[in-house]
């Protein structure tokens, strides 16, 4: 029970836009990091068989909701989605669905044309080559 508070209290603190305490709360409550993932629709791969949790932790649907459609506020949901994605693709809150998060890391990187793309692909990672490969034709046909 005081997992899940902690866990509802980052996603208010992340909807606050204070992505500092959304942290802290999401690593105490040990968030499963795809909650946060399936903001962003098509993030997660085709193959993933995550269900968001029941009754839910928050009441967005989307990043859009969250934000209201502000690009700018997007725009700052998805650089800290990719910095906690970063921070955590190697540790123990990945640990059995490392697919899910180096995929949606390498989405995010491509859509954003982010310098640490490459540096993803060339390192050891679980990236789905089948949902990534139309991120990065895009990215690189365009």
């Amino acid at each position: 029970m005081y997992r899940r508070i902690l866990q509802q209290a980052g996603f208010i603190q992340f909807g606050q836009l204070q992505f500092l305490e959304a942290k802290e709360h999401f690593r105490k409550g040990h968030l499963d990091v795809r909650e946060l993932i399936s903001l962003c629709p098509l993030l997660l791969p085709a193959t993933s068989t995550f269900t968001r949790c029941h009754p839910p932790l928050h009441e967005f649907a989307d990043l859009n909701h969250l934000t209201q459609g502000d690009q700018e506020k997007i725009l700052k949901c998805k650089r800290f989605l990719i910095s906690y994605l970063n921070e955590i693709r190697s540790t123990e809150v990945a640990n059995g669905y490392r697919d899910d998060v180096d995929t949606a890391l390498l989405k995010l990187y491509a859509e954003a044309n982010h310098e640490s793309l490459l540096d993803l692909l060339v390192s050891e990672n679980s990236c789905l080559l089948l949902d990534s490969a139309p991120w990065l034709a895009v990215l690189y046909l365009d």
